[in-house]
This record gives structure tokens, C-alpha cells and sequence, in this order.
């Protein structure tokens, strides 16, 4: 059983690794990356001494706090999908409408509040785009 665990381990990595590299060298992202990445509150980003050590602060901080967020995100859903089901059990209506009267309310309340959020996220991503564009036109080479 461990064994196993270790090969979905492994294959899972691969996976990751290689969307990694084909999100990587694609154009039709690089130029996503570099739209977001002009946005007029981010041109500046990273642009004074030592930028490229703010640029992967944030690439990191990124990277660690995503999955995180990802997470408590479905577990809130999975909670709410929940509660939605008992509440329909109590009503004497099937519980399997939960899932899709739950993904409704979700989309409707997001795009009605979508002024709220939208900016703030669209910085973020012009941000994590910036550091990424500054932290990798830095980096080195090394000699050969």
C-alpha cells in the first residue's frame, strides 16, 4: 500500500512538473503573463534595487499561501453543500439538488459583488505576474 502511495506520489509530481514547463514555454501564456503583468498599478513593481529579491518573496509567498486558500475554499464549499442538504432533508427534497443549488448561489453572489472583488484580484494577479516576469529576466547565467 505505501508502495503505491509513493508511484501516485511520483506520477502526481511529473504531472505537475510538466504542465509547469508547457504553462512555461507556451506564447498564448507568456502573453497573458505579460498583459497582466502591464497593468498601470504594477508596471512599476520591482523596479528599485533589489527587486528581484521582492519579486521571489512573492513568487514564494505565493506559491505557499495558494494551496492553503484553495483548500480552506472547498472546505467552505464542501460545509455549505452540507448544510444546504440537511435543510433540503428536512424540507422531504432530495439531497443530491444541494450540490447544484449551492455552485448557483455561489456564481450569482460572485458575479453580483463582483466590483468588490474583481480589482483586488486582478492586482494580485498583475502583481504575482510582475514578480514573476522581474524575478526570471534576473536570474544569472551560469558559466559554463
Amino acid at each position: 500500500m505505501r508502495k503505491r502511495g509513493k508511484v501516485w506520489l511520483l506520477v502526481a509530481l511529473i504531472a505537475v512538473f510538466g504542465v509547469g514547463w508547457y504553462l512555461h514555454s507556451s506564447p498564448a501564456v507568456r502573453d497573458q503573463v505579460n498583459w497582466l503583468a502591464s497593468q498601470p498599478r504594477v508596471q512599476t513593481a520591482f523596479d528599485d534595487e533589489g527587486g528581484s529579491a521582492e519579486a521571489l518573496i512573492v513568487l514564494l509567498a505565493f506559491a505557499i499561501v495558494t494551496p492553503f486558500a484553495l483548500l480552506a475554499l472547498t472546505l467552505l464549499l464542501t460545509f455549505a453543500i452540507k448544510v444546504v442538504g440537511a435543510f433540503l432533508y428536512r424540507l422531504r427534497l432530495p439531497e443530491f439538488i444541494s450540490l447544484p443549488v449551492v455552485m448557483f448561489g455561489l456564481g450569482v453572489g460572485t458575479y453580483a459583488v463582483r466590483d468588490a472583488w474583481l480589482p483586488g484580484s486582478m492586482y494580485l494577479l498583475g502583481l504575482v505576474a510582475r514578480a514573476y516576469l522581474v524575478f526570471y529576466s534576473s536570474v544569472p547565467v551560469v558559466p559554463h
